[in-house]
């Protein structure tokens, strides 16, 4: 998917797209609602799974691939508070870090 999106993007900045609203290089209809669902299904499996770093991910992926900007950092806040609540100090630190190669 990141890469399809580099791929749109690149298009998008050397070619003049026009009409192609539903085509496979705007990026949407089934595959924005493919993406969804395997992110959503990531989402249910991290929690119920307690893997709160590939919650992290999730988040950041419907943030990163503009989906759906809220909802990646409503997971995202989440993921931090699980994290916080849930591990050791030291996968706390280890969460700063890899927010900070993430951004």
């Amino acid at each position: 998917l990141c890469l399809h999106g580099s791929f749109v993007k690149t298009l998008r900045e050397k070619y003049t797209l026009t009409g192609t609203e539903d085509s496979v290089f705007e990026f949407k209809g089934s595959e924005i609602n493919t993406a969804k669902a395997a992110l959503h299904e990531c989402q249910e499996l991290s929690l119920l799974h307690e893997y709160y770093f590939m919650l992290l991910l999730v988040g950041k992926s419907y943030i990163k691939l503009d989906i759906d900007r809220t909802r990646g950092e409503e997971i995202v806040t989440l993921a931090v508070d699980r994290i916080q609540q849930r591990r050791s100090s030291t996968d706390y630190a280890y969460l700063t870090e890899c927010l900070n190669r993430i951004n």
